[in-house]
């Protein structure tokens, strides 16, 4: 589904496993709910009816668009941003537990100092 829409091609495709986000119901191509072959039939149909127009190069740019988002920068992109995130979050709670490991270590000591004092 992918390799035909980032040919331009509006993509017919079942709605299972990750066909629905591969392809973009009405924008990329169509999905079809079942095994119904009058579905099937109607939604090749409807595409074929668009011909050439600013209806169909609209999907057909869609597609491109829409496939794009699979590529490898795309996915080293999302997956930098993921390690990122992670980090950010990991030392984010690494500082807080710092915080209050430092906070109860000098609350102690300063009750050693008053217990001797």
């Amino acid at each position: 589904a992918l390799e035909a829409q980032a040919c331009g091609t509006p993509v017919v495709a079942a709605a299972v496993g990750g066909l629905p986000v591969a392809v973009r119901d009405g924008v990329s191509g169509m999905l079809v709910s079942g095994h119904d072959v009058d579905q099937w039939a109607q939604a090749i149909d409807e595409l074929l009816r668009l011909g050439p127009g600013p209806r169909s190069w609209a999907m057909s740019r869609s597609a491109v668009e829409h496939a794009a988002t699979f590529s490898w920068d795309s996915t080293v992109d999302a997956l930098l941003a993921s390690y990122r995130r992670a980090i950010s979050q990991f030392t984010a709670r690494l500082r807080v537990r710092d915080f209050s490991t430092a906070r109860r270590k000098t609350l102690r000591r300063a009750s050693r100092k008053e217990a001797w004092a």
